[in-house]
């Protein structure tokens, strides 16, 4: 009788845990989050690394220009030949914004996970990104073997922008 009791407390409290969605995180589901009014993308860089070593993706604006970068090494060591400039009016600006909102990039500061495992049998996988805008807003995400919802959409967007 008394076991009985014990599995039904224990079943009653799995059932309440999966309701209110204890044990989830913000950053399971693709979320929309609006780009705030007014404000300009001043910089983006998402990178993911696997086996291989990928390129930055990285669009960066200065006073009086926006620059692109695609590079394969650190971002920090760039020379000029490295630079595209973009005008004001690219469209890759625009979608490079649609696609922030479409799959909640601003929703994602803070996550810094790693998930480390027997089953992983590389050096697995790291992701970053990091998006700052020009009302302050920042936005910082770091994952080892693990990213938020939207992120490897939001890398495979990036780069068909960085390559029309």
């Amino acid at each position: 009788m008394r076991k009985k009791i014990i599995l039904m407390a224990v079943m009653f409290v799995g059932i309440l845990t999966v309701l209110t969605g204890c044990g989830k995180n913000k950053y399971d589901k693709v979320k929309e989050v609006p780009f705030p009014e007014d404000a300009e993308l001043n910089y983006f860089m998402i990178h993911h690394e696997g086996m291989a070593m990928e390129p930055y993706y990285i669009l960066q604006r200065s006073e009086k220009h926006i620059y692109l970068k695609y590079v394969t090494m650190d971002p920090e060591k760039l020379n000029d030949e490295d630079l595209v400039e973009l005008q004001e009016d690219d469209p890759l600006i625009k979608e490079l914004k649609e696609a922030i909102v479409q799959y909640g990039a601003l929703g994602w500061d803070g996550y810094h996970e790693k998930v480390s495992g027997k089953d992983v049998l590389d050096s697995g996988d790291s992701y970053h990104l990091k998006i700052e805008l020009s009302d302050g807003t920042s936005v910082t995400v770091y994952g080892y073997n693990t990213c938020p919802a939207g992120f490897e959409s939001l890398l495979e967007q990036a780069t068909d922008l960085f390559f029309e």
